[in-house]
């Protein structure tokens, strides 16, 4: 511990015999001159719970605190300024071997015997920074003669309260044994105040970090300790602004050897079909490393993203139309796009027929081009459904039975009755077609004849006839003929 006598010097107990030109002396109030000490904070390793203790517990007349489980409550706790926690640190330091290597306890049973000493990393020098970009981070475990502690460890904090005003000034000199001072009381109006979740229960307190990995030795022979602290390196992404990062790990600290996974960014719009993307990663080195890759940490590093421009290729097409090519392309690659499939049904009566790709003037099954802009190509094609004519007496049969949708047709409807065979006659008089939500009659067409003999002058004639048409395809069914045209 540490004392202040009444002429303001600076008193340690137990100080360590070690070389004095390399013996350091870390005090609490040195660190945080704005507190007053009032006691302990410390959790066990593994555990979830903070245990509170007080530097003084005071009770009553008919009452002492208690430390027992369930119990742990008191009624005061004292403070003091310019006494509290230190640590010292030397290269080596000597203890006084115990005369006697064994003792026993209440129980007369014989337990090894040794000197205690308490090991802890002071809670600001958790992390030593080498540079910049390399640090070192203690593990919170020691190596003791060359083989890891198996502990148990704690952390351990201050419990304080702030000074009120400004804080006196610190003693310059260290030297033996003293007496100290009484510098606050903190107390619960004569209410007892319970030491599980404390500081949950009272504000006001401060909790200060300490001491780290605090574990405890207890010393019969030579003993090397040394704390473990394990190398950490930044790695740094560049990311542009506008863009975001999707998935992957953040810039920051990573310790050496972790495996971590390179960034993806998102893509940045330039205009209607062009897009800057992310492609990968440059290192410092100059190595290419794609997106989503693992990265093994040997050191800092820094990584410059590799964008590229990408345009859009796309088809003016049918939908279920089946072409394949339509996308992102770099700039300056060469895209290929060409149809699949000629004809796709898109039900039991309509499908869609390709015929090609119009590519300069030209209808080309494949497209083969560079990209160096947005491109729009046009699908040649065509909606087909099927013509069928339904009849109570008479069966209409079609070479071929699909029709492009809004071409225009004309139907000829056989003229001349016809003889079933069993004493019947029918005549189509008229027909009635249903198509695209519109209904077409059809009627027999009065046609004028004119009959004429050619003799070996030049002959010249007339008619007329109410309506005609241009036949591009003729077919026969029955013995009767009819024509369309589009």
């Amino acid at each position: 511990m540490t004392l202040i006598d009444l002429i303001g010097t600076l008193l340690v107990w137990d100080r360590p015999w070690a070389d004095p030109s390399s013996l350091e002396f870390l005090f609490f109030t040195d660190l945080r001159p704005d507190l007053h000490f009032c006691g302990f904070v410390y959790r066990w390793r593994g555990s979830q719970e903070d245990r509170v203790v007080p530097i003084h517990l005071i009770g009553n007349e008919s009452f002492w605190p208690s430390l027992r489980p369930g119990e742990r409550l008191t009624y005061t706790v004292n403070c003091y300024y310019l006494w509290g926690p230190y640590a010292y640190r030397a290269p080596s330091i000597l203890f006084q071997e115990v005369p006697l290597a064994t003792r026993r306890d209440v129980h007369g049973r014989e337990l090894p015997d040794g000197r205690l000493v308490v090991l802890g990393v002071p809670a600001v020098e958790r992390v030593l920074q080498d540079s910049p970009t390399s640090r070192r981070v203690f593990t919170g475990r020691w190596l003791v003669n060359g083989s890891e502690w198996p502990g148990p460890y704690l952390d351990l904090d201050v419990l304080g309260w702030r000074v009120s005003g400004s804080p006196p000034e610190r003693p310059s000199k260290v030297r033996g044994v003293g007496s100290f001072t009484f510098s606050l009381r903190v107390h619960n109006y004569g209410q007892p105040m319970y030491l599980d979740g404390f500081l949950s229960r009272y504000g006001g307190f401060v909790r200060e970090p300490w001491m780290l990995g605090v574990t405890v030795l207890k010393l019969r022979h030579n003993t090397t300790a040394e704390p473990i602290y394990a190398s950490e390196h930044f790695i740094n992404f560049t990311i542009p602004q506008g863009f975001k990062l999707l998935e992957g790990d953040r810039p920051g600290w990573y310790g050496e050897g972790a495996t971590i996974t390179l960034p993806r960014l998102s893509n940045v719009t330039l205009s209607e079909g062009t897009a800057l993307v992310h492609e990968g990663w440059r290192s410092s080195s100059g190595r290419l490393y794609a997106p989503g890759e693992e990265y093994v940490v040997s050191g800092p590093e820094a990584f410059e993203p590799v964008m590229a421009r990408y345009h859009r290729v796309s088809v003016r097409a049918p939908e279920g139309a089946r072409i394949s090519g339509e996308g992102w392309y770099r700039e300056g690659s060469e895209a290929s796009v060409r149809v699949l499939e000629n004809v796709t049904y898109v039900g039991e009566r309509t499908r869609i027929v390709v015929h090609g790709i119009r590519l300069g003037g030209e209808v080309v099954e494949e497209a083969r081009l560079t990209v160096n802009g947005p491109v729009e190509l046009e699908a040649v094609w065509e909606r087909q459904h099927i013509l069928r004519v339904l009849s109570r007496f008479y069966e209409w049969g079609f070479s071929d039975y699909w029709y492009t949708e809004n071409a225009t047709y004309m139907m000829v409807l056989p003229g001349e009755p016809r003889d079933l065979g069993n004493g019947t006659m029918i005549e189509i008089r008229a027909a009635h077609i249903a198509t695209g939500g519109k209904i077409y009659a059809g009627e027999p067409l009065q046609l004028y004849a004119l009959n004429l003999t050619v003799g070996a002058h030049r002959l010249s004639g007339s008619g007329t006839s109410p309506s005609r048409s241009t036949a591009r395809r003729t077919w026969w069914w029955s013995g009767a003929s009819g024509t369309r045209s589009r």
